[in-house]
């Protein structure tokens, strides 16, 4: 024979803090810190929206003015951010790291003073190479090609280890300046593997 326990709010014994309550409709809510099999959620929804008060996530933009010149290879660096949760985002070198293995998608925009290509880099925990969707051959390097004096933006989805990450610049065989205060970066964790 199968047991029913009727409750609406669930305490803990020390000092009746409550853990957990349901509705009369069954919707239980959790309280502002739950462990479930050593996963920790901690304000997990607002209006039904879930939260992620840690997931990593960053905006990056620069105010530094005038034209400043990239090689290939070498990362776009915005010197601000406005949001950077879990400090992944590095504005000295202009490098996203992941700190968990996971899918992680990014917008990217800038003004270019050059005619070429804009590459997404990939960073390996030790240098900057391009990033190839296949990992493999360079007909597959993630690109936007530019006019000069236009602004360019593309966004992209990728799967990052921990320690890995990526960045934005010139596509090998071009170099050139950019406006920095028309640049944007951003992206976040989509979901942790």
């Amino acid at each position: 024979m199968a047991s029913i326990i009727k409750v609406n709010t669930i305490q803990d014994a020390t000092n009746s803090n409550t853990a957990m309550s349901i509705d009369s409709s069954g919707n239980t809510t959790l309280s502002n810190s739950t462990t479930i099999a050593n996963a920790t959620i901690t304000n997990a929804t607002v209006n039904g929206k879930i939260k992620g008060p840690e997931m990593t996530r960053f905006i990056a933009h620069s105010d530094q003015s005038g034209n400043t010149s990239y090689s290939a290879g070498q990362a776009f660096v915005c010197n601000l951010t406005t949001v950077n949760v879990n400090n992944r985002y590095n504005t000295s070198n202009g490098i996203f790291v992941a700190d968990v293995d996971g899918y992680y998608a990014f917008t990217h925009s800038v003004y270019v003073y050059n005619t070429g290509q804009i590459s997404v880099l990939k960073w390996d925990g030790s240098s900057l190479g391009y990033y190839t969707a296949d990992g493999g051959s360079d007909h597959t390097v993630l690109v936007t090609a530019t006019v000069a004096n236009q602004i360019y933006g593309f966004s992209w989805a990728m799967h990052l280890d921990s320690g890995e990450g990526c960045a934005v610049g010139w596509r090998n065989g071009y170099s050139g300046g950019i406006y920095r205060p028309h640049m944007h970066f951003s992206g976040h964790l989509v979901f942790a593997d």
